[in-house]
């Protein structure tokens, strides 16, 4: 008994090693770090045409009332501290740069923990303006501050190879134990908030009964496509027309692959052999999410966030896609993932 005991530890420890710490190229990683950053740039360049009316000394909620809203929760606004609209512009403007130059990876160990700053800074003082998508942008950057998000698609990688000198080789990037721990992270921490989306859809009935596309169309205020004739071919009332069914089983098909999805992630997303499989469906998924509501960015930031569960090898061949080819790493680390 004390030998299976002894077996059983062992291998639960080597495999939670494997699982955290076997160093691997920061390829994903760096890929992340560009697409976080620019989503995260545009979102903080779309404030600047509500900038005082939200952020002012004179907003619409003073920083004394967000105070209160969020008393006895941890928050943090260097905007709570802006007394001046000088002072709130010359801040965004800085704001703006740090976002940009962490999205191109210039001095990118420092950039990230400041670009997590500036977000949280502008979601923290304007809180009618957070939504699901937010925390979403929160957690990758706070994640992306983890590991080497740096080593490739950089600044930084541009400016070591010119100080090394137009006739060297190009240095391989060395694995990385923070870049593992980094995507595992955000692995891990999405793979919850895929749990947590599954739960709560299957405690309402409209996931069960196939309405729930229906109401996401109807309650959404800005949605891509005008499905109003799609609408009213679904809940006419005693129609038996092919028309008014084949609205009703369309609707019925999308609430059920939103949910099917939302179940399966958590699962497939772990099997190498599944993986391409449900981040692909993944892409479509979200997609007709972002045409049913119009949460456009809500949608295309989870999209992003599912290409953390690519393996550096992978990533190589999505960029191979769009011609670029960044160094291979060591190649026994590289797909150790």
């Amino acid at each position: 008994m004390s030998d299976y005991f002894r077996t059983l530890s062992e291998r639960l420890g080597a495999g939670w090693n494997r699982f955290w710490f076997t160093p691997t190229d920061p390829l994903t990683l760096c890929a992340l770090r560009v697409c976080v950053g620019l989503i995260a740039t545009y979102t903080i360049f779309t404030y600047s045409f509500d900038l005082l009316s939200l952020w002012g000394p004179d907003a619409l909620l003073p920083t004394g009332v967000v105070r209160s809203l969020q008393e006895g929760r941890v928050r943090f606004s260097y905007l709570d501290y802006v007394h001046s609209p000088a002072q709130l512009w010359t801040v965004h403007a800085l704001g703006l740069a740090v976002m940009v130059l962490f999205t191109v990876g210039f001095a990118t160990r420092v950039t990230s923990v400041l670009a997590l700053v500036v977000f949280v800074s502008y979601a923290h003082r304007a809180i009618m303006l957070t939504s699901q998508y937010e925390p979403i942008i929160a957690l990758l950057l706070f994640y992306l501050c983890l590991g080497p998000a740096g080593a490739y698609l950089s600044v930084d990688r541009w400016r070591a190879a010119r100080r090394r000198g137009p006739t060297s080789a190009v240095a391989l990037v060395a694995p990385s134990y923070a870049a593992t721990i980094a995507c595992r992270l955000i692995q891990v921490h999405l793979t919850v908030v895929y749990v947590m989306m599954a739960l709560g859809k299957i405690s309402a009935i409209v996931w069960w009964n196939g309405t729930a596309a229906w109401w996401l169309m109807i309650n959404s205020r800005d949605p891509l496509l005008d499905f109003s004739d799609l609408r009213n071919r679904a809940i006419a009332e005693n129609s038996t027309s092919v028309g008014s069914r084949g609205a009703i089983y369309l609707i019925n098909a999308w609430t059920h692959l939103i949910l099917a999805f939302e179940l399966s992630f958590p699962l497939l997303a772990w099997n190498r052999l599944t993986r391409p499989l449900i981040l692909a469906i993944g892409v479509l998924v979200w997609a007709l999410v972002a045409v049913l509501t119009g949460l456009v960015s809500f949608a295309l930031v989870m999209v992003v966030a599912n290409l953390a569960f690519l393996t550096p090898d992978q990533m190589r061949s999505l960029l191979g896609l769009v011609g670029y080819r960044p160094t291979a790493a060591d190649p026994a680390a590289s797909g150790a993932r």
